[in-house]
C-alpha cells in the first residue's frame, strides 16, 4: 500500500457501514457504491429494514449489534476500513 491509501491489488476496498438504516449511513452507502472502488457491507440490527433500499442487491449484508461484541469480529473480517 502506497502513502495514499491505494492497493497494487485490482479487486475492491472492502468497507463496512455501520448504521446503513440511518441518516448518514444511508446517503454514505450509495455515494461508496457509485465509486465503483469499494465492496460494501452493512452492518445493520435488522437486515429486512434495509429491503426496500434500492442499492440493497448491491451491498452485503451482515446483521449484529455493536453492543453485543460477539458480532462484531465476523463484520470486520476482511475489511479496509470501517
Amino acid at each position: 500500500m502506497d502513502t495514499t491509501g491505494s492497493t497494487s491489488s485490482d479487486s475492491p476496498r472492502r468497507i463496512l457501514v455501520s448504521g446503513a438504516t440511518g441518516y448518514v449511513g444511508g446517503r454514505l452507502i450509495p455515494c461508496l457504491l457509485r465509486e465503483g472502488r469499494y465492496a460494501v457491507r452493512c452492518f445493520v440490527r435488522d437486515a429486512g429494514r434495509l429491503r426496500d433500499r434500492p442499492w440493497a442487491d448491491d451491498v452485503e449484508i451482515v446483521e449484529g449489534d455493536a453492543l453485543e461484541y460477539d458480532t462484531i469480529p465476523p463484520a470486520m473480517e476482511g475489511v479496509d476500513a470501517a
